[in-house]
């Protein structure tokens, strides 16, 4: 404990994760925190972030509540509201104070992918500035101006391919292949215009259909992950497998508003879906952004996208 406190006490500033908090046993060695900041606090369960508070003078909550929650895998804990973060509860519960502070302005996307999310999650407060409200692949890349290659955001509608297998599943999992041959298609598109592998991102919400894309993009620079652990993360190019196709609409935890929130926000020059209508206009919020794409006209049928280039 000597040494602990030796090394501690010269100390001004202490990084660490909530999970293996060293905050807890500090005031042991007599080192107090004046502020306690928490980063990605709307995705930390509220005993972890009041076992750090503990003991500390000011504490600062960092994060989006319209971004993923805390995992919480315990019925019993979900039922008794541990899913929902200290921030999420601090902020519903002084929404008429001064609590919450919000930044409005974003530096990541072009305006056409953060718009939807914008009205649909953030009261139509969030704003892009003007460095990056406009920027399209073809002011970096080799891809024609104003082609559908350029387009900001656009629907791959996998409903206008003819035999398609829909979904499978796979160890309690979900996969589609007819996705991810339209996936790999796309992506050798961007390849071709000279869009960098390290610039584009695949990512699904079904591990079994984030292995079967793994198997399927031969470049290993093209960074291939679930929604869940792609949040914190952006590339230029972001392509979004929805992975459901069911007669009956069934959507599975694809439901989760937020985990769109996630995909769509992770694009700064470009945001595409691949995914069948019919299953996704099944949800009410997925219906939203499939109307904020039709009025944009940017939902195409797969031969649409590719009859100029194959």
């Amino acid at each position: 404990m000597n040494i602990v406190r030796n090394v501690y006490l010269r100390r001004k500033a202490v990084f660490c994760t909530l999970s293996s908090s060293a905050i807890r046993f500090l005031p042991r060695l007599n080192w107090h925190a004046d502020v306690l900041i928490i980063d990605e606090a709307a995705q930390c369960t509220e005993p972890a972030v009041w076992a750090a508070i503990v003991g500390t003078k000011r504490c600062i909550l960092v994060g989006d509540p319209a971004q993923l929650p805390a995992v919480v895998k315990s019925d019993k804990a979900i039922s008794s509201g541990l899913q929902v973060s200290l921030m999420e509860r601090l902020m519903k519960e002084f929404s008429n104070g001064n609590v919450g502070i919000m930044l409005d302005e974003q530096y990541r996307s072009n305006d056409a992918i953060v718009r939807w999310s914008s009205e649909s999650f953030y009261d139509a407060k969030l704003r892009s500035h003007e460095s990056v409200a406009n920027q399209r692949l073809s002011d970096r890349y080799f891809v024609d101006k104003d082609s559908i290659l350029d387009s900001p955001i656009l629907l791959i509608n996998t409903d206008f391919k003819s035999n398609r297998s829909r979904e499978q599943f796979s160890h309690r999992s979900c996969y589609n292949r007819d996705e991810v041959e339209v996936i790999v298609k796309y992506v050798n598109l961007l390849l071709r215009a000279n869009v960098p592998p390290q610039d584009i991102a695949v990512i699904a919400p079904y591990f079994a259909q984030v292995e079967e894309l793994r198997k399927a993009i031969k470049n290993e620079s093209v960074a291939v992950n679930s929604v869940d652990a792609f949040q914190g993360q952006e590339r230029e190019v972001v392509i979004f497998s929805t992975v459901r196709d069911n007669k009956q609409g069934y959507l599975g935890f694809l439901r989760e508003e937020r985990r769109l929130n996630v995909a769509i926000t992770r694009a700064k020059r470009q945001f595409v879906m691949i995914g069948s209508v019919k299953t996704i206009c099944s949800d009410e919020n997925l219906s939203s952004f499939y109307r904020y794409l039709l009025e944009r006209k940017s939902v195409y049928d797969p031969a649409e996208v590719f009859a100029s280039f194959f």
